[in-house]
């Protein structure tokens, strides 16, 4: 008897980013990919057999239902445009049942000429006990191949660079900077000349049973880890040293985020205005930090911009970016090239998803756009 999955979906829960993040680590194991558009489930899949199965086909008689644990993938796809459709069948005159995101990934079960069989959750409303409800199973859909790529590195475009979920004008990416491209040669060109005020260095400090001890003329500081299955969790890692500041940066990983933190080696001081979402950056004459991250809770990116005045840290300015985020590697850096404007080295978000953190440099590195950020308001 032919048993399906099909999946409650009465219900929509609001949740905070770092449970948004949990419900699409449960998706990918179990639906095998999250989707831009996430649909929202319970936690216990609902198996359907006989008649019920027979009501759903009649009242969708076009659907093709899908045993989810019989029928694997064969290949896997990536979207290469924004707003592509998946039909109901194999013809562009078919239902169209919902459309799919530039990059998102794609489990494919048939290459059928010119389209693409694709396993995707869908809502029908059907009937139980003699109520209308709305349902989500899995069913086969159609995708037409030009639209898709084995490659899951997908290019940034021009009206891409502000894209953001953020509706705030004063910190709206268009608001705050003009961004434009960089030739592979021109980032180069210009980070051979930069001098960046950091000091990378992992040995100045070496942690030993947990613990950093820190010693300088005037002070010590110890930094142990407190690595425990609660909000207490802490972990420490030492980065390097900001020379013109006086001042040790470490990273610390906690329990559901992370962040740097600077050491005044003067008193020891960790400062709470000094605490940055990302490794941050200093402009050559060290009036402003920036720090650009990527947020795997919301799937975005994160700009950061502080300024900085006779050792005492401005306001800081916080950007959302939907659609890009920064890649560095041993060659390619975010760097200040004036007070104003700086270079990074960037990928779309969607490549950092499909990929699952896992991308190798070298690869990478053959996929890498370069973006410049000239601030509007210095």
């Amino acid at each position: 008897m032919l048993e399906l999955k099909i999946i409650n979906t009465n219900r929509f829960i609001v949740m905070k980013k770092y449970k948004v993040f949990l419900v699409c680590l449960v998706a990918i194991g179990f639906f095998g990919s999250c989707k831009d558009q996430a649909t929202t489930v319970s936690s216990e899949p609902i198996s359907i057999v006989g008649e019920e199965v027979e009501v759903y086909k009649e009242l969708n008689p076009g659907g093709i239902l899908l045993d989810f644990d019989a029928e694997s993938p064969i290949a896997t796809y990536y979207v290469s445009e924004d707003d592509v459709p998946y039909f109901q069948g194999p013809s562009v005159d078919s239902k169209v049942l919902g459309k799919y995101g530039k990059g998102i990934e794609l489990d494919v079960l048939e290459i059928s000429g010119d389209w693409l069989v694709v396993r995707e959750r869908i809502s029908r409303d059907v009937v139980e006990e003699g109520k209308e409800i709305n349902r989500t199973a899995w069913e086969k859909v159609f995708v037409p191949k030009g639209k898709a790529s084995k490659n899951p590195f997908v290019k940034v475009e021009d009206n891409e660079l502000y894209s953001t979920t953020n509706t705030d004008y004063n910190t709206h990416p268009s608001t705050l900077f003009d961004m434009g491209w960089l030739s592979k040669k021109e980032f180069e060109k210009a980070s051979k000349q930069h001098v960046s005020a950091f000091k990378a260095d992992t040995l100045k400090f070496v942690q030993e049973n947990k613990v950093y001890k820190l010693e300088f003329d005037s002070c010590e500081r110890l930094l142990e880890d407190n690595i425990s299955e609660s909000d207490d969790y802490s972990r420490y890692e030492y980065k390097g040293t900001f020379e013109k500041l006086n001042r040790e940066v470490f990273y610390v990983g906690l329990y559901e985020a992370w962040n740097y933190i600077m050491i005044d080696r003067e008193d020891c001081s960790i400062e709470n205005d000094w605490n940055f979402l990302d490794m941050p950056v200093l402009s050559p004459k060290g009036t402003r930090f920036a720090t650009i991250g990527y947020d795997p809770y919301m799937d975005e990116t994160n700009v950061q911009l502080i300024p900085l005045k006779n050792g005492k840290l401005g306001e800081s300015i916080n950007v959302s970016i939907e659609k890009w985020t920064i890649w560095e590697t041993e060659r390619y850096k975010m760097f200040w090239v004036d007070e104003n404007t700086f270079y990074v080295p960037i990928l779309h978000v969607r490549t950092l998803s499909n990929t699952r953190n896992v991308i190798e440099d070298k690869e990478a590195e053959k996929h890498l756009q370069f973006i410049f950020c000239t601030l509007k308001k210095a």
